[in-house]
C-alpha cells in the first residue's frame, strides 16, 4: 500500500486565505494578549503579514479536492524568529 491519493498525482493546495487585517488584529489581541514571553524570554512580537492555511486531509477528500483548511494567524518574536499560530475563525479574522 502507497501513501499517494487515490488515482494517483499531487492533491491540489488549498487557497491562500489573504492578507491579515492587521489593525483589526490588534484590537482583537488587546483583548486576551498580556504580551507573554517566548520560550526564549523575548516580547517582541509581530503579526505576520498574510494568513496562512493549516489543512488537515485524508486521501479520499483531497483525491476530490476537498480540504479541511484552517486559516491561521502567525504571530512572531521578531528578536528569534519563535513563531505560534491562532484560528482566524475563533478570532473572527477570517471568513467561514
Amino acid at each position: 500500500m502507497t501513501d499517494q491519493p487515490p488515482g494517483g498525482g499531487i492533491p491540489k493546495p488549498p487557497q491562500i486565505p489573504g492578507r491579515l487585517n492587521q489593525q483589526a488584529a490588534a484590537t482583537v489581541f488587546q483583548r486576551f494578549w498580556k504580551n507573554a514571553p517566548c520560550p526564549f524570554g523575548h516580547t517582541n512580537w509581530i503579526f505576520g503579514r498574510d494568513l496562512v492555511n493549516l489543512a488537515f486531509a485524508s486521501y479520499p477528500t483531497v483525491a476530490q479536492g476537498d480540504t479541511l483548511p484552517y486559516p491561521c494567524i502567525v504571530v512572531i518574536c521578531k528578536d528569534c524568529g519563535y513563531t505560534m499560530l491562532f484560528n482566524a475563525l475563533l478570532l473572527g479574522l477570517a471568513g467561514t
